[in-house]
């Protein structure tokens, strides 16, 4: 009888549905045509992640985003008695809480590889004691996983001129970012933009800022409303369209800026098609104050939609200044109210959202960001036992 290798056994762990949702689907769909993949996280939005249709094996968890010692610490212990019972080959953990207690339990039970995906970094904006903390606490993870990934260069070379992480065990797969653009997905289409466009009240004549993804503070959404704020006060052909689950009682700050300025400004909760509603918008908003890459700035890309985004590391990958794009100081309005400005010029939106659309279809198509994560798992548990 012929020899069939067994399939490797790999956990991937993170915190939220909302994760995989947004970032993980295609990673996952991929793994399991080669190994028995089981996902390990809170099932806080059971109804979702039914509604993906895996095709992995799930195990729950009571893994939460923020710090919760006494929670976390039950949550290790549980991790670490499933990596013990289920003998993983490996564990592969995305999100910084996920990261912290998969790399921990894993390391603890002697799990053969443990990979980690950095994708932006807690105490990036903090000071003090809790900056030292935070900062350690990565350093934990470096030290507990045997490779690490991270998602753009630029944050690479933050982390490993920080001592955060070693150069020698840390690479970025591709040309960066976490799964790309799915090419075939993320299409122009005028008709459905037209459509859209008729159904939130916006003409063509208006020039439309989208925000899309988590509404919290360290996102830069104070920032954005103080910057719309202002121009829309200047220039009555704005408006602002921002979607997202609120995690940072945002919502009634937008709600103040729909009183002023009625019809200008719409602010809708979570949605699973970003395909489509981006179509809406002629300029991509990242006003954050941190972030690993900027995902959604490539998916607006694809589209031929520029961005404006703050300066900072991750988002300096995604887009590449009065090329791409615009940046700006991160956290001034003022400044990024002059960039909003400056977007009005439709000859400027054009030029900069056709070099990003061609940017994304040389650099971030999905497919070659796949198959360099497929390869480097098979890498890595080529020699395992």
């Amino acid at each position: 009888m012929a020899y069939t290798p067994r399939r490797r056994k790999i956990a991937v762990v993170t915190t939220t549905v909302l994760q995989v949702n947004f970032f993980l689907v295609p990673h996952l769909n991929a793994l399991q045509q080669e190994f028995d993949v089981t996902l390990v996280l809170n099932n806080d939005h059971p109804d979702l992640l039914a509604s993906l249709k895996l095709p992995v094996r799930f195990a729950f968890v009571d893994i939460e985003r923020k710090v919760s010692p006494w929670k976390d610490l039950l949550t290790l212990f549980q991790l670490a008695r499933l990596f013990r019972r289920e003998r993983f080959d490996m564990v592969h953990s995305v999100n910084p809480k996920a990261g912290l207690l998969g790399m921990l339990a894993a390391w603890l039970v002697k799990t053969p590889v443990r990979a980690h995906i950095f994708q932006g970094e807690v105490w990036a904006n903090k000071t003090g004691v809790w900056r030292f903390i935070l900062r350690n606490l990565d350093r934990l993870v470096s030290f507990c996983a045997t490779h690490l990934t991270v998602v753009s260069h630029s944050e690479r070379d933050v982390l490993v001129n920080q001592k955060i992480i070693s150069a020698r065990k840390s690479r970025v797969l591709a040309n960066g970012s976490i799964g790309g653009v799915d090419l075939h997905k993320f299409q122009p289409n005028p008709e459905h933009r037209a459509s859209l466009r008729k159904q939130y009240g916006y003409t063509e004549q208006q020039v439309v800022y989208m925000y899309l993804g988590r509404l919290t503070r360290e996102k830069g959404l104070v920032e954005l409303a103080s910057a719309f704020e202002g121009l829309a006060s200047m220039h009555p052909s704005v408006c602002l369209h921002v979607v997202g689950p609120d995690e940072d009682n945002i919502v009634d700050l937008y709600h103040n800026l729909q009183k002023n300025f009625p019809g200008r400004v719409q602010v809708l909760p979570f949605s699973r098609s970003p395909q489509l509603d981006l179509q809406v918008a002629d300029v991509l908003m990242l006003p954050s104050h941190r972030e690993g890459f900027g995902v959604v700035v490539i998916e607006a890309a694809a589209l031929g939609v520029p961005s404006i985004g703050s300066r900072i590391y991750g988002i300096s990958d995604a887009i590449l200044d009065q090329q791409t794009g615009l940046m700006f100081t991160p956290k001034d309005p003022v400044a990024l109210a002059h960039a909003m400005e400056q977007m009005l010029d439709p000859g400027l939106r054009d030029h900069l959202g056709r070099a990003a659309q061609l940017r994304v279809q040389q650099a971030f198509d999905q497919q070659q960001v796949l198959a360099a994560f497929i390869a480097y798992h098979r890498e890595l548990l080529r020699e395992v036992a």
